[in-house]
């Protein structure tokens, strides 16, 4: 089991864009009872001093891949890939100031993942093995936007939805 910490947005300790700083990511290898950090997704810092992997919005394992612990994240800025459980990390998209990021993978290990309009990779992504990637998003797509959830369908993994937030002058395409 993995676990991203830290909250970028919707933390309300010190106002509206109050955030907590987390540390990286924690695993567990018996099913949630104990929690290790990764150490190379860790600072160890208190909070204010600034670190991507102080806010991970979400992780995605690779379950397709029997040979190796294949896992990516969506932290500040970026995506990462990690193919032996985190202990290594290798930037695959992003790698700028792009507030909101998600990835997921299909059973299959069809990797998906958004990047925000205010970051370097924007737009929405699609990859058969994890390295290369194509952009996919719609000639419609707003050019302005915020936080992008990813849903596959589980009956029909070819069937993908995106829920994308605040866009700018745009609504459904």
């Amino acid at each position: 089991w993995y676990h991203g910490t830290g909250e970028l947005t919707g933390s309300s300790a010190g106002g509206g864009s109050a955030y907590f700083d987390g540390n990286g990511i924690y695993k567990s290898i018996d099913g949630g009872i104990t929690w290790d950090s990764i150490p190379s997704t860790s600072d160890n810092n208190a909070a204010g001093s600034f670190n991507p992997w102080d806010f991970v919005w979400n992780i995605a394992l690779d379950k397709s891949n029997l040979t190796e612990d294949e896992l990516y994240a969506a932290t500040y800025g970026s995506i990462h890939r990690s193919i032996d459980g985190g202990q290594s990390w290798t930037m695959i998209l992003g790698g700028g100031t792009a507030y909101y990021n998600n990835v997921e993978v299909t059973t299959d290990g069809i990797v998906y993942a958004t990047i925000s309009s205010d970051g370097t990779d924007k737009g929405i992504w699609r990859s058969n093995d994890g390295v290369t990637w194509n952009r996919i998003h719609p000639s419609t797509f707003p050019s302005t936007y915020g936080r992008a959830a990813i849903g596959i369908n589980p009956s029909n993994e070819n069937e993908i939805y995106f829920l994308i937030a605040e866009t700018d002058g745009s609504g459904q395409f």
